[in-house]
């Protein structure tokens, strides 16, 4: 709806733009599950000596169907006083009939089965601004910012099924598929340098407990609960994959035959599971590197610190996945910057040249984030594992057109 060329906003002079939106749209997604998982599977080459062997390879599932998404969307897109221009968007594309390998018992003969397991939303708000802050005949300079809040939540589970346990992540109804579910690391003992996690004290729900204190491994601090075991460690839910906030930032300014523009993005309130970190202050395995971390380790009785002494022996232990290896996944990037310059059309007005340009751009010109060389922006489900940051590069360039 072209709000701006109604009578009641036409005399508005303040208003450039004004118009009112809105779309709806379902498609269907079939990605990533194969071309047989409807049927029932079997291994050949499993022989017994000379006797012919084939063994079970995967359940088949006849009741699987397509993955329906669908998206819906509301906006506002304005200009007002020839200065500011933008688009304010909410957003939200449900996915229903998910598809996912679903665990099953050992006793079933296999590990897990496709099926279509329930529905997840993803709803939020876009915002993206652009505002001119200098323009007159030989200077223009604008400035861009776009934001995205975004809201991950699993709508629906299969029938039977409260929760799918899935690497890093439980997957639960009103939770989102991105939420961390790990131990709870609860720093180092400064007696010993040992590891300590919050007990586990929880109940079953045949009444008895979760699991069995010893005075070996267990340390109480205060009022709490506290062990040295990661197998007794308490899971939690310990933050998202997904930031609160994330986006990009631009800027060009224009002074008479120079333009010089930039591009960044960013993130804000995410967290990053760092397997390559983890890997690094592991002391379990010899010869291999470590990371400069490790020279804050406990040493003496007394030491404060939240990195364990070095003891091989206690390895699965001290460095057991857990929220220790959260990091924040806060970011800046400066993604390109350009400097073009026009040349005068008087210095080759004789040579049948009709525009000449020389520039130089760079790409990924630095990263700003928690640990220096992590690649924040490796993977959305916020799981990186011996990743390069993108690799910086300059560009010369000059363009000619007769």
């Amino acid at each position: 709806w072209r709000m701006d060329q109604e009578s009641f906003i036409k005399d508005l002079k303040w208003v450039d733009q004004l118009k009112l939106r809105a779309s709806y749209g379902e498609t269907g997604n079939d990605a990533g599950i194969g071309y047989y998982p409807y049927q029932t599977l079997y291994g050949m080459g499993y022989n017994n000596a000379t006797e012919a062997g084939i063994l079970f390879d995967s359940f088949g599932n006849n009741n699987l169907k397509w993955e329906t998404q669908v998206s819906y969307d509301a906006a506002i897109e304005f200009g007002l006083f020839e200065k500011l221009t933008g688009t304010l968007e909410f957003f939200n594309k449900e996915s229903k009939d998910l598809l996912f390998e679903v665990p099953k018992p050992i006793s079933s003969g296999t590990e897990s089965i496709w099926e279509n397991i329930g529905k997840v939303s993803n709803k939020g708000l876009e915002v993206t601004l652009d505002y001119v802050l200098l323009k007159n005949k030989d200077w223009r300079w604008n400035i861009g910012l776009n934001a995205t809040f975004l809201k991950n939540e699993v709508k629906k589970l299969p029938d039977g099924q409260k929760e799918i346990i899935d690497g890093t992540k439980k997957i639960m109804v009103g939770r989102s598929i991105y939420d961390y579910w790990l131990k709870e690391y609860a720093g180092v003992d400064p007696n010993d340098g040992a590891a300590l996690y919050r007990f586990d004290d929880s109940v079953k729900e045949d009444g008895t407990p979760a699991q069995t204190w010893s005075d070996t491994d267990g340390r109480i601090i205060g009022d709490e609960k506290f062990t040295t075991s990661q197998a007794k460690a308490k899971y939690h839910y310990a933050g998202s994959a997904i930031p609160d906030v994330y986006g990009g930032i631009n800027m060009g300014v224009k002074y008479k035959a120079f333009e010089l523009t930039t591009v960044f993005s960013y993130a804000l309130g995410g967290k990053i599971y760092n397997s390559s970190y983890q890997s690094l202050m592991s002391v379990g395995a010899y010869g291999a590197a470590m990371h400069s971390d490790i020279k804050n380790r406990w040493q003496k009785a007394g030491d404060v610190t939240n990195t364990p002494r070095l003891d091989g022996s206690k390895s699965s232990d001290f460095n057991a996945q857990s929220d220790r290896w959260l990091i924040s996944s806060d970011f800046i990037s400066m993604k390109s910057l350009s400097l073009g310059y026009n040349i005068p059309k008087s210095i080759y007005s004789n040579t049948g040249i009709r525009n000449a340009r020389v520039s130089i751009s760079g790409e990924n010109l630095f990263l700003i984030n928690a640990l220096q060389g992590m690649d924040t922006q490796q993977s959305y489900n916020g799981i990186i594992n011996n990743a390069h940051i993108p690799a910086r590069s300059w560009t010369f360039g000059l363009n000619v057109s007769f």
